[in-house]
């Protein structure tokens, strides 16, 4: 992964997530498994991206769409701007309606999860992996299972 063209890509998305006008001010604890799974409802109607997009708006998080650069192979990333706001980058680098809202639930698990007050971000980085069992590992296993349970609860 270039890392000049990822951290371009990461500007990119926190400026016009500053640039975004939301509804309401995010507030910390709002993104929990109930959050994630009225999002994930929205997922069985045509127009659920762009229903998602504003039901996040009004929630106070940011969803960017930025395609992805060269050598930045990535499909989402969650991140805080320095004023607080939780922005969701996405590159839709794989156009099918799966992929897109699983990678937004999982970005989505990041910041309920894995962020505090401070600013912060989450990228995938596929050099982790089980072997290299740390911490960063075991919230991206977290993540990946907030999303996967949001879409197909468990018990199901």
């Amino acid at each position: 992964m270039d890392a000049y063209a990822l951290k371009a890509w990461c500007l990119y998305v926190l400026a016009e997530a500053r640039c975004r006008k939301l509804e309401n001010k995010y507030k910390p604890g709002t993104v929990n498994e109930n959050f994630l799974r009225s999002v994930a409802k929205l997922s069985t109607q045509s127009d659920g991206p762009l229903k998602a997009k504003d039901y996040l708006q009004r929630s106070g998080i940011a969803l960017i769409y930025a395609p992805h650069l060269p050598k930045t192979y990535l499909d989402g990333a969650a991140m805080m701007t320095k004023e607080g706001v939780p922005a969701i980058g996405m590159t839709i680098r794989y156009d099918r309606i799966d992929n897109f809202w699983f990678c937004l639930l999982y970005e989505l698990a990041h910041i309920g999860w894995h962020f505090d007050d401070v600013a912060g971000y989450f990228v995938d980085d596929l050099s982790l992996n089980d072997s290299d069992f740390s911490e960063d590992w075991a919230k991206e296993l977290e993540a990946d299972r907030l999303a996967q349970n949001a879409l197909i609860p468990e018990e199901l």
